[in-house]
């Protein structure tokens, strides 16, 4: 498992959301967003396809990643 930060330098948004926005949520260019996480797995040699995203709620439930299970 790797667990990374990241900085918003390197990426291709721009304006407001300049330059490695990866906020799924922002409201920018979706293809951008793509382009952005590309460049992130690159840069970490990821599978793309690999790529886990959590989506933070503050309550009570727990979610498990791992195997292949598909949480929709």
């Amino acid at each position: 498992m790797l667990c990374a930060f990241t900085l918003r330098h390197g990426g291709c948004s721009e304006g407001d959301f300049e330059s490695l926005n990866l906020g799924l949520r922002s409201g920018e260019n979706l293809e951008n967003i793509k382009k952005n996480y590309h460049l992130l797995c690159e840069a970490l040699d990821l599978d793309e396809q690999k790529i886990v995203l959590a989506y933070q709620e503050h309550t009570d439930k727990v979610i498990v990643v791992g195997g292949s299970a598909n949480y929709g």
